[in-house]
């Protein structure tokens, strides 16, 4: 990022953007900060959307919960989206 201290961004077309990271659904602040923590064998989905200005990651973990019990699966547009915070 342009920006000091060197957060995590992305660039969305002309913008330089921080996406709203959601991780099993969940909206997290400081997503990609958290993302790079994850690694790739941990992943079952990631999706990016908008140029990455929105980016989805679903874990091995959450996927064979839900192919368990699907009715954990719920609506993550029930949370707020994640704000931006300089992480």
């Amino acid at each position: 990022c342009p920006r000091p201290g060197g957060y995590l961004c992305v660039m969305d077309g002309r913008r330089v953007v921080s996406p709203r990271v959601y991780i099993d659904e969940i909206p997290v602040i400081c997503g990609l900060d958290m993302l790079a923590a994850y690694q790739p064998q941990d992943l079952h989905l990631v999706e990016v959307y908008g140029r990455g200005g929105q980016i989805r990651i679903y874990t091995r973990a959450y996927v064979e919960r839900l192919a368990r019990r699907p009715e954990m699966l719920f609506d993550a547009d029930l949370y707020p989206p994640a704000l931006s915070f300089d992480c």
